[in-house]
C-alpha cells in the first residue's frame, strides 16, 4: 500500500505513543490530529487507523504498517550513525532518508548491518 510521506509520520507518531509509551519529540509536534488534517484523513482512509471516544488507534494492517514505518526509521539511524558516522543530527535525516527505506531496501541495509536489535537511542528495532 502506498501512503503519503505525512501519513507514514502520523503512524510513527502514533506507534511511538500508544506502543511504547515514548514522548513526541519537537519534529513531530508541526503535525495537528484534526479532521482537517488530510493526512491524518488519509490513514483513516486508508483503514491504517481509527478514531473512537477515546482518540485514534491502529486497525490490524494500520499496526502492521506502523510497525514498518518504525523499523524503516531506526534502520536508517543505524545506516546513519554506524556506516556513515554522522553522529550530530541523525535524526532528522533518518527521518528522511527512511522514506527511502521501502519493501528489500530495507531487508537489505539490515543484512547490511548485521541485524541490530536497537536504534542508537536503545528504542527496539521491530523485526522484519
Amino acid at each position: 500500500m502506498e501512503i503519503s510521506e505525512k501519513a507514514e509520520e502520523i503512524l510513527e507518531i502514533l506507534w511511538l505513543k500508544l506502543k511504547e509509551g515514548r514522548p513526541i519529540h519537537k519534529h513531530h509536534i508541526k503535525i495537528r490530529f484534526d479532521k482537517k488534517n488530510r493526512s491524518l484523513r488519509e490513514t483513516i482512509e486508508k483503514g491504517l487507523i481509527k478514531e473512537d471516544r477515546s482518540g485514534f488507534s491502529f486497525t490490524k494492517r494500520g499496526a502492521i504498517e506502523a510497525k514498518n514505518v518504525i523499523r524503516r526509521q531506526r534502520l536508517a539511524e543505524r545506516l546513519l550513525t554506524d556506516v556513515l558516522n554522522i553522529e550530530e543530527d541523525f535524526e532528522e535525516t533518518a527521518c528522511r532518508f527512511e522514506h527511502l527505506l521501502h519493501k528489500g531496501i530495507d531487508e537489505s541495509v539490515c543484512t547490511l548491518l548485521g541485524h541490530p536489535k536497537f536504534c542508537p537511542h536503545g528504542g527496539p528495532i521491530p523485526p522484519g
